[in-house]
């Protein structure tokens, strides 16, 4: 069998995905595949239209159109969990709530509801989830001092940093670097 294949990803932010989608994301977890023509009809004429051009880029122009245009349609004001998002960026999930509610004029309350209703997961969590994907792309990079890493990213101690390789990964950080060291390619940009 030799056939060529081409593939196109769409690389959505957190805001962007809930700005895109009619659900939080959250659901997500729950159905690993979905078809888009379930969520959106209009997006089957789309793929067809996709893929009766040869032109990668008419291809991508067909695709921001379409979500250009979804984006519109639904986009309340996500200022305040844009601010949020950027700011637990900046500091690698290594920040606490209410400071970082404290610096978007919220309560650490409405910060929580903020995020569950944009993001599917409590601030707290959101925070976690960057800290480790940090922690990720330190190992991915070759990095393999895991108190320096713990320190560097605010965990109180090393049996933190564990903590959460387990809980996302589900695999200490040593097994997590061996997995790397396994895989040819492995993207956490």
């Amino acid at each position: 069998y030799n056939a060529e294949q081409e593939s196109l990803g769409i690389n959505l932010t957190p805001v962007g995905a809930r700005m895109l989608f009619p659900f939080q994301i959250d659901e997500l977890e729950k159905h690993y595949y979905f078809d888009m023509a379930d969520i959106y009809p209009e997006w089957e004429s789309l793929f067809t239209r996709i893929c009766d051009t040869s032109s990668f880029s008419v291809r991508v122009a067909l695709i921001e159109q379409s979500i250009a245009g979804r984006l519109l349609e639904n986009t309340p004001n996500y200022t305040l969990i844009s601010e949020f998002v950027q700011r637990v960026e900046r500091c690698k999930g290594a920040i606490r709530v209410p400071q970082i509610a404290s610096e978007c004029g919220l309560s650490s309350r409405q910060l929580q509801r903020l995020t569950l209703n944009v993001l599917g997961v409590t601030p707290q969590k959101y925070s976690r989830i960057v800290r480790f994907l940090y922690a990720c792309r330190y190992f991915a990079s070759g990095g393999t001092d895991m108190i320096t890493l713990a320190y560097a990213l605010n965990y109180s101690d090393q049996s933190h940093l564990i903590r959460d390789f387990k809980v996302f990964a589900q695999r200490t950080p040593t097994q997590f670097i061996k997995t790397l060291c396994m895989t040819p390619v492995l993207n956490f940009q």
